[in-house]
């Protein structure tokens, strides 16, 4: 299974192709400071040709923050967009640009699975303060979390670690 893992974040798109067989990525770039656009996959396109990358069995995408409702890996449909759309106040430098990253590539690739993988899925599986085996963080509790009233949690944290693992356990079912 090749799953390309894209993380379109605030100053960098970073991305990698991963094949479940392997542990070391076929590819693994960055673009800095890009505009999440055509030309942004058109250079990621590139990059799958130069590895003589012709098929994609998935992708995954790194997402900061999937509000109240998205935190487990997700298969990506126009619902889980508006979500993430929805949770952009919680991460208004991550999501808007994983956002634009999400709809390109669905785009680019429709016949492939998108797979949506969270920041916060961690906390709220293991909790505040506890170990985090997935990430090999712990998570601060008076650092990492601002409750400004009942029911509104911000996250400050990345686990990018779990992503890739979380991205080939969803395609892989």
């Amino acid at each position: 299974m090749r799953v390309l893992a894209i993380n379109a974040g605030s100053a960098t798109l970073k991305f990698g192709v991963f094949e479940s067989a392997r542990t070391l990525p076929l590819i693994d770039s960055a673009i800095d400071h890009p505009a999440v656009d055509a030309a942004t996959f058109e250079e990621i396109e590139r990059h799958l040709h130069r590895a003589g990358v012709t098929t994609l069995d998935g992708i995954g995408h790194r997402i900061a923050h999937g509000g109240p409702l998205l935190s487990n890996a997700v298969l990506v449909d126009e619902e889980v967009e508006r979500e993430i759309g929805k949770a952009s106040a919680l991460a208004p430098h991550h999501n808007p640009a994983a956002l634009a990253g999400i709809r390109l590539t669905r785009e680019r690739w429709p016949g492939v699975r998108h797979v949506a993988v969270f920041d916060t899925a961690c906390v709220t599986t293991f909790g505040w303060g506890l170990w985090c085996p997935m990430a090999g963080a712990r998570t601060a509790t008076a650092h990492s979390r601002i409750e400004a009233s009942p029911g509104f949690v911000s996250y400050a944290m990345h686990w990018p670690s779990a992503s890739r693992s979380r991205t080939l356990q969803s395609l892989s079912r």
